[in-house]
């Protein structure tokens, strides 16, 4: 086991070696695909077109409907496509995977579920036109689009996952798929749109503008091995854990996190923040980084209950209106955290002791090194003749390539 002594962590040559190798049989396990990038299914999985409704015409130029050979055909709404069926891992939730383009050219996708035309035609238009498709505005059109998409089918299927993250030998990103050897494509079916993973610029200016600045300091190179690590948690058969920057103000301990949020993307969290609202986070960031600011925000009580279930890797049981047991949301994360004051002491705030369960899922680490500049300066033993500010260079790096 890992042990914190004069500010290191320590690992035995034996206990190394055999966390490389779990990792390395994992992957070999795996047979390692190029990412799939985008859901268009233009590959070996399409079986036939798409069948259309007796009347409709769907082109580029729009979805038509025609009566009879002597009727004029009407313009329903803009062009799009439909891609495959899709369901969920329990033959459930099944939808259309629709595509279309918005007037400025930008692709979008939507997972549409066929429970929506149970309902007001409404909620689907209101959809399709927030994400730029022209869909007529007379009623009669409108009904035609909704007979439309109730009688469409398609011999594609796909798979929709609502967590991201592992599932078998597949990593699911949020707009691209690692791995996978399955014969059906896996998709994220999210309620939005929005990625909150960001991407700027490229691998080989974050290794000169940040990684290589990382080099002496301690912190600033825990914070981004832990990045790294988070898809490892499932292949190495590990549970959640956490690390907490503990120390004064202007030490750093926010640019650490902006510095593994580099890594990912991913935004940056602050404590002030509901037991629910976080159990949420966690859950988008399975198999990935969650990142925490400020614990001082936080009551020391909700800090306390919050620590342990990001430990845990498992929300609240919650009962549903029939009073069945609804299940529960469960995450596999690295999370990092920040604050003044150490959790002891937050939750101390409130009357109550902290307890070694919750010292071992939020492990504490001293944001002063020792020197006086604390996280932001690097001062490498190899390299004392050239200290790196990161305040004035890999802070602001940081702040642009992350949201």
């Amino acid at each position: 086991m890992a042990k914190y002594v004069d500010d290191e962590f320590s690992l035995t040559p034996e206990e190394i070696e055999a966390s490389a190798q779990r990792v390395l049989k994992r992957v070999r396990e795996m047979e390692v695909n190029e990412p799939s990038t985008d859901y268009t299914m233009a590959d070996t999985k399409i079986k036939t077109e798409t069948k259309l409704p007796l009347g409709f015409r769907l082109n580029d130029s729009g979805l038509w409907y025609q009566v009879d050979s002597k009727t004029p055909s009407v313009k329903i709404s803009g062009g799009f496509k439909v891609l495959a069926e899709t369901r969920d891992t329990n033959s459930d939730s099944w939808s259309l995977l629709l595509e279309w383009k918005d007037c400025d050219d930008c692709n979008h996708q939507w997972i549409m579920p066929r429970n929506l035309l149970a309902g007001s035609p409404s909620t689907i238009i209101f959809r399709l036109l927030d994400g730029g498709l022209f869909v007529s505005p007379m009623n009669d059109h409108k009904n035609l689009l909704i007979l439309f998409l109730s009688q469409v089918s398609s011999d594609n299927r796909a798979r929709c996952v609502k967590v991201l993250g592992w599932h078998g030998n597949a990593y699911i990103a949020h707009n691209c798929v690692y791995g996978g050897t399955g014969i059906e494509q896996l998709i994220y079916q999210t309620a939005t749109e929005t990625n909150k993973f960001r991407v700027s610029g490229d691998l080989k200016e974050w290794k000169r503008d940040v990684a290589a600045l990382a080099i002496g300091n301690s912190r600033i190179a825990f914070a981004i091995a832990a990045a790294f690590s988070c898809p490892l948690l499932y292949l190495i058969g590990e549970d959640s854990f956490g690390f907490h920057f503990a120390g004064g103000s202007s030490s750093g301990k926010t640019t650490a996190l902006r510095v593994a949020s580099s890594v990912w993307g991913s935004t940056l969290h602050t404590w002030r923040a509901t037991d629910n609202a976080v159990e949420g986070m966690a859950s988008e960031a399975n198999d990935g980084l969650l990142l925490l600011d400020e614990l001082s925000q936080a009551d020391g009580a909700a800090a306390s209950e919050i620590a342990y279930m990001l430990g845990n890797g498992r929300g609240k049981q919650r009962m549903r209106q029939d009073t069945s047991i609804k299940a529960s949301s469960v995450w596999r994360i690295v999370f990092l955290s920040t604050g003044e004051i150490g959790l002891s002491e937050k939750v101390a705030e409130s009357g109550k002791r902290a307890t070694a369960g919750q010292s071992v899922r939020l492990i504490e680490i001293p944001a002063d090194t020792g020197s006086m500049t604390a996280i932001l300066l690097v001062a490498s033993d190899k390299n004392d003749d050239l200290p790196r500010p990161w305040l004035s260079e890999g802070d602001v790096y940081a702040v642009n390539h992350t949201p």
